[in-house]
Order: structure tokens, then sequence, then C-alpha cells
């Protein structure tokens, strides 16, 4: 069992963007498996076993911490090439209710501007 920490870096950071379905999908599969999944806002790498971030916004702000081993990262702010899951995790059902309690911080965000 691990300890996972999913992170929606454009969720975390602006209001104008829907949950990221690889990280809710990414969660679901995880729970599945057993593993303590949590997802919050502190990017701490240190207290998980492993870090999946996901950037669809390539605003240029970039965590410095990407560079942890630790960290899987990717998202159109890295690659335009899409690489999906394995079969058995794209077809979860996402685990949409994580986003549910951020609800109120999600609404205090500023606005993503092109």
């Amino acid at each position: 069992m691990s300890t996972i920490l999913v992170y929606d870096s454009d969720f975390f950071h602006y209001s104008s963007v829907i949950p990221n379905l690889e990280c809710a999908k990414y969660s679901a599969w995880r729970k599945k498996h057993k593993d303590i999944v949590v997802f919050n806002p502190n990017l701490n790498p240190s207290m998980y076993t492993k870090v999946f971030y996901r950037k669809e916004y390539d605003d240029g702000i970039y965590d410095q911490i990407l560079q942890s081993p630790s960290i899987e990262y990717g998202g159109r702010a890295f690659s335009s090439i899409y690489k999906p899951f394995d079969l058995e995790m794209e077809q979860i059902l996402p685990d949409l209710e994580m986003y549910w309690k951020y609800k109120d911080y999600y609404s205090t965000l500023k606005t993503y501007q092109t």
C-alpha cells in the first residue's frame, strides 16, 4: 500500500477550469488497489510515496519540485502528445468526489487568462 498525492495544478491555481479527468481516474484506480490517495493544494512530495501531478495550462509557472523523482507529471503544459492510461485505468469510473471538498476553495481563485 502506498500513499499517493494527486495534484491538479490548474484546479488549485485557477477558478476557470474543470476537474482533471486524468487525476480523477488515477485516484479511482489507486483507491481500487488499496492505496491511500490524498488530494489537496499543499504540494509536499516528501510526505508521499508518489505524487501524480497534472497541469494543462502553460502559464509559465512551474513548481521547482517537479524535478523530484517521486513525481509523475504530465498534461498539455508539458507535452502536446496525449499518452493514454492502460485500458483498465481508462475505463474506470472517475473519482470526482475528491474535488467536491474543495468547491469553496475553488471559488476564491483567480480566472486563468490566455
